[in-house]
């Protein structure tokens, strides 16, 4: 290229769907808090080369801490409780954080999640970092009206937009 012509161009191809990873405070209990950083830090840093990830907190709201990004240090840097740029605070980490094991409140930041992803183009992989995950994907008749119309509604956007919806939980194998 000439002279003062930029490109915004990734060094590495651009490969397959965006990854969301979703790094649920909320609902990891205070005894898992300190393993559930670990096993991110550790998926972040086998990430496939090319592919984009990003990574929103559940804590006091949810934050978009690092947008969409195929470099890998600015995913390891987000996470880095001591990190000079965008990061997860550490007052969220080691607390009991407002919402535990709410479904009606898992619902909704659920999805606001997938409204934000919904007019971008192309699939999307949801990877949901928790040690209790509270959503049915079949809510029964015992719970409230108002939890069943939410959870539908939640689950049909993830299932118009090509999101796909995976948990993991970061307590292990029990």
């Amino acid at each position: 290229l000439g002279p003062h012509t930029f490109v915004n161009l990734p060094s590495d191809p651009e490969r397959g769907p965006l990854y969301v990873l979703f790094y649920d405070l909320v609902n990891i209990p205070q005894e898992d808090q300190i393993y559930a950083r670990a096993q991110l830090v550790k998926f972040i840093e086998n990430k496939p080369a090319g592919a984009r990830f990003e990574l929103v907190v559940s804590s006091d709201g949810v934050h978009v801490v690092q947008g969409f990004t195929s470099d890998k240090s600015k995913l390891l840097a987000a996470v880095d409780v001591n990190g000079t740029g965008p990061h997860v605070p550490q007052v969220f980490l080691m607390g009991v954080n407002f919402g535990q094991g709410n479904k009606l409140a898992t619902s909704v930041r659920l999805n606001s999640i997938a409204q934000y992803l919904a007019p971008m183009e192309g699939r999307k992989v949801f990877i949901w970092f928790a040690s209790k995950f509270p959503l049915s994907l079949f809510p029964s008749l015992d719970e409230t009206e108002q939890f069943q119309r939410e959870a539908r509604k939640t689950l049909n956007l993830f299932a118009d937009h090509q999101i796909a919806l995976y948990p993991v939980d970061v307590s292990g194998v029990v």
